[in-house]
Order: C-alpha cells, then structure tokens, then sequence
C-alpha cells in the first residue's frame, strides 16, 4: 500500500510537472501569436497608410489634370472668339469700304445724268428755236442730226447786168438760192463735230461758183482755228448741194459756218 501511495505521488508529480510544461508551451504559443498578430496589424495599417496615400495622390493628379484640361479649353475658347472677332471687323470694313465704293459710282452716274440731261435741254432748245424760226430752209429731222451746227448762209446779192455776147457763157456776181424741195442734210458736218476732241467754236467760211447745172464748184475753205476735219466736212456739205441752176456761171459765192464743238 505504501508503494500504490508512492506510485501515485509521482505520477501525480509528473502529471502536474507536464501540466506546468504544457502550460508554459501554451502561454509562449500565445505570446508569439500575439506578437505576430501585433506584426500583422502594423504592416496592415502601413498598408492602409500607404493606399490612403496613394488615394489622395491620385485625387491630386485627377484634379490638376482637370484643371490644366479646363485652362486649355478657355485657352482655345479665347482665342476662337478672338478670331471671330478679327474676322467680323475685317468684313464689316470690307462692307463698309464697298458701300462706300458703291456710293462714288452713283454718285458719278448722277451727275453724268445730270450732264446728259442738260446737253439734251440744251439741243432741244436749239431745235424749237429753229423750227420756230421763218428762215429755216431744212426740215426737223435735218436739224436734229446737227444741233449743235449753226449755218449762215450769205443773202443773195444784186446780181450785175452784162449783156451776153453770141457763144459766150457769161459770168454773174454771186446770186445764188437753194433748190426748196432738195433735202440738204448736214450729217456730214454734225459726224465730224462728233469725233473732234478740241472743244471751242469755230468760223469757216467756203467760197466758191455755181455752174449752169447748180453744182459747187469749191475754191477753198478759209478758218484760222478749225481743224482740217471740220474743213473737209464743209466742203463736203457745199459740193453736196443742189443749187437753183442758172444760164450763167455764178461766180464768188460765199457760205459761212459757225461749229460749236462741246
């Protein structure tokens, strides 16, 4: 019995010493879990320091990318609305500067009206102060082809008295008239004041005969200032009328013109 005591001591004391063992194993377990733990949840706040971080890193980036895109676009709206601007004031010049262009040229196809119409008054003034004259030896579409030509015929002078000799063709002073029926248009003249440039009136005087047929015999034709074109043309009128024949040849015959060139 007393051995069964004995026996029971031990195993009680190695019982209890493996207890104090296993206790201690649990309580080093413990500690090291712990101590791990603690480990983990430093390196897991780093972590979570370290996204918080790069969170308000990105947030940053984010908002100064916005903000540098947002510059570029008011940068790009300014300069558009520049442009627009630029180009609206260039045409509104271009307009203005066209209208102005515009104006002059009405201006200057007014007063040509203007100009046109008082050249007509004037030749329209002539023609009734023709028409209306007793003396007028041509009709009214003659005078409307010239004007601007003043003709002055020389009256018909007193003829001397020569007695005629048998087979001699005796030679009168000047005694001329136009034939009444004869249409004697002054066309000629009036297409040579048309092209002479030198403005100014003109005195030309034509001598010449009359044949026994009442054709012009053309002497010459005397002025100190018209030009040779105005010459030619009044020749060409005289030779061109149709005089009252008569027996004798009508010698020293004068007409007389006054051109007004405008």
């Amino acid at each position: 019995m007393k051995n069964s005591f004995i026996s029971a001591c031990v195993t009680l004391t190695i019982m209890f010493g493996c207890l104090m063992l296993l206790q201690n194993k649990l309580q080093q377990d413990i500690e090291a879990n712990t101590m791990s733990v603690n480990y983990v949840g430093e390196k897991v706040n780093e972590v979570s320091k370290n996204i918080s971080a790069m969170r308000a890193e990105s947030m940053e980036a984010v908002s100064r990318r916005e903000l540098d895109n947002a510059y570029v676009s008011i940068e790009d709206n300014k300069k558009f609305i520049e442009y627009e601007i630029n180009l609206s004031k260039k045409s509104l010049f271009e307009f203005v500067e066209k209208l102005n262009q515009d104006m002059e040229r009405l201006n200057e196809a007014i007063n040509t009206a203007m100009k046109n119409d008082q050249a007509f008054q004037e030749h329209m003034e002539y023609v009734l102060k023709e028409l209306s004259s007793p003396e007028a030896e041509i009709e009214a579409d003659d005078l409307i082809d010239a004007p601007v030509i003043v003709e002055e015929v020389i009256e018909d002078t007193v003829a001397a008295v020569v007695e005629e000799e048998p087979g001699i063709n005796i030679q009168d002073e000047c005694s001329y008239a136009l034939q009444k029926s004869a249409r004697n248009k002054t066309t000629v003249i009036q297409r040579a004041v048309n092209k002479v440039r030198r403005k100014g009136t003109y005195n030309l005087t034509v001598l010449f005969d009359v044949n026994t047929e009442g054709k012009a015999v053309i002497g010459s034709v005397n002025s100190d200032t018209a030009p040779s074109r105005l010459k030619k043309a009044v020749q060409s009128y005289v030779s061109q009328l149709k005089f009252v024949a008569k027996d004798t040849l009508q010698s020293n015959c004068e007409m007389s013109f006054n051109l007004n060139v405008t």
